[in-house]
C-alpha cells in the first residue's frame, strides 16, 4: 500500500467444491519499499518495482502465528495476521529518481563539485551524494609486463565481431587470435611489423585493410589474411612518435 506494507489475501472456498468464498484470510507479510508494481518471480522470491525509491529483490518466509478476527458484515470473515513480517531483503537496485532538488557541493575542497540530490518520496525520502565515475566490475585480471597498447581487428570493415587483438609492448608487437570458441591464442600474422610497438592500427574501409603504423613505418595488410600489401617509411629514416588512423583509410604521423 502507500506506506510499504505488504499484505497477502488468501481467499476461502467450501471444502466440497462450488467456487463459494466462506471467507478470507489477510496475512501481513511485512514493510518493503513503496511498490509501484509486484512481480512473484519463484521459490519465493518477489520483486518490488517503485518510482519512489530503490526497487527491490524480496524473499518471503515464515508461517503466520497470530491471527486476529474480525467480523466483516457478511457471510464470511476476515482474519487478519497481527504478526511480525516474513520479508527480507535478498538485493536492493539504488535509484536516484525521483529527484525533488539538488545542489552542486565542493565535498572535500579539491575543486571538484558533486551532486547532493533529495532523492525519493515520502518514507523513502533520503539524501545521496553522487560522484563523478563509471562503475567498473572487474571480469579478469592478467598481468602482462610492459604493455602499452591494445587493438583490436576485425576480419573485414563491416564485420561485427572482432579476429585479433594486437598488444603493443615497449620493444615488440604480438598478436592474440580470437577462436571461434570465443577463446585467445597467440598468432603469427604473416604481415604484421612484430619487431616494433605498434602506435596504432585499425581495420579502413579501402581495399578492405589494416593500418599498422609503428615507429619506423606504415604498413597495410588485408583485414582477412594479415599478409601485408605495401609499406611505407620516413625517407629520411626519422621516427615516427605519435600516428592515428580513421576508417576512411587516412593516417597522420608525426616524426621527431
Amino acid at each position: 500500500d502507500e506506506r510499504g506494507r505488504m499484505t497477502l489475501l488468501v481467499l476461502r472456498t467450501d471444502v466440497n467444491g462450488g467456487g463459494n468464498v466462506r471467507g478470507m484470510h489477510i496475512e501481513g507479510l511485512g514493510g518493503c519499499n513503496v511498490a509501484n508494481v509486484l512481480v512473484y518471480l519463484d521459490q519465493g522470491y518477489t520483486y518490488v518495482g517503485s518510482v519512489y525509491g530503490d526497487s527491490q529483490l524480496l524473499q518471503l518466509g515464515g508461517e503466520s502465528d497470530a491471527m486476529e478476527r474480525e467480523d466483516d458484515g457478511a457471510d464470511g470473515d476476515v482474519e487478519r495476521d497481527k504478526r511480525e513480517g516474513i520479508v527480507s531483503v535478498a538485493e536492493e537496485y539504488v535509484g536516484l529518481c525521483p529527484i525533488v532538488d539538488f545542489c552542486l557541493v565542493d565535498l572535500d575542497g579539491r575543486g571538484q563539485s558533486q551532486a547532493v540530490t533529495c532523492s525519493g518520496i515520502g518514507k523513502e525520502g533520503s539524501v545521496r551524494i553522487v560522484r563523478n565515475g563509471i562503475g567498473i566490475h572487474e571480469q579478469a585480471d592478467v598481468e602482462i609486463p610492459g604493455i602499452k597498447g591494445l587493438f583490436p581487428l576485425r576480419p573485414s570493415f563491416s564485420s561485427p565481431h572482432d579476429r585479433h587483438l594486437l598488444q603493443s609492448f615497449v620493444d615488440q608487437t604480438r598478436a592474440l587470435a580470437i577462436t571461434e570458441d570465443d577463446e585467445m591464442e597467440e598468432s603469427d600474422p604473416p604481415g604484421l611489423t612484430g619487431h616494433e610497438p605498434t602506435l596504432a592500427a585499425r581495420n579502413v574501409r579501402p581495399g578492405d585493410t589494416v593500418v599498422q603504423c609503428t615507429e619506423r613505418r606504415v604498413v597495410t595488410m588485408r583485414a582477412d589474411t594479415l599478409e601485408r600489401v605495401d609499406e611505407w617509411s620516413p625517407s629520411d629514416g626519422g621516427r615516427i612518435t605519435v600516428a592515428g588512423v580513421n576508417g576512411g583509410g587516412q593516417v597522420v604521423c608525426a616524426a621527431g
